[in-house]
């Protein structure tokens, strides 16, 4: 069925790569690997978008034309489709009317060049915010977000987690990610 679907965007002009095959999860969930090498510096802000305007393809193309090192990078990524399917209530993640997740990442090699990128993705972040869809993907969320975005990560659902955290997990012992307080504290 997949190879019928990818099959018109293969006779359209010349390629310069067709990575689109079956391909095991674990190849899959490691395929960006390179492009983010241990010992490297990051830091990313992110939106859920309802779809890709003009707009927001302009401002991204600006915020590109003013990355501060050749490693910084916009990453747009759809979802849709079976994801979308899903019942909001019915796991963590919420946000079933999300299209597209846009990532602006700061990405350097020294702490010299900290301060520019995460200005830089910051000051992108912003800049499409108007653009903005409800809540983020958890894992797109910087080590300094504040405790409302995080629980906008989970909308709706933020609540029945910490629930669930009180019962499993009620002295917080995993608390080293982005963490769900357990419900009570």
């Amino acid at each position: 069925m997949g190879a019928c679907l990818v099959s018109p965007l293969r006779q359209f002009g010349n390629p310069i790569a067709d990575a689109v095959a079956p391909t095991q999860y674990a190849e899959a969930q490691s395929r960006s690997d390179p492009l983010y090498p241990r010992g490297s510096r990051y830091y990313w802000k992110s939106h859920n978008l309802s779809g890709l305007s003009d707009g927001i393809i302009d401002k991204l193309v600006g915020f590109a034309e003013e990355m501060p090192t050749e490693q910084c990078d916009i990453l747009i990524q759809q979802l849709g489709g079976k994801i979308n399917a899903v019942q909001a209530d019915a796991t963590a993640y919420p946000h079933r009317q999300t299209e597209f997740v846009v990532t602006l990442g700061g990405h350097c090699e020294t702490s010299k060049e900290d301060d520019k990128c995460i200005s830089w993705a910051k000051k992108s972040h912003t800049g499409i915010g108007r653009y903005g869809g409800a809540g983020v993907y958890v894992n797109f969320l910087s080590h300094d977000e504040s405790e409302d975005r995080l629980l906008a990560a989970y909308g709706q659902n933020a609540e029945r987690l910490r629930r669930i955290k009180a019962k499993y997990d009620p002295d917080n012992f995993f608390h080293v990610n982005k963490n769900i307080v357990p419900a009570g504290d």
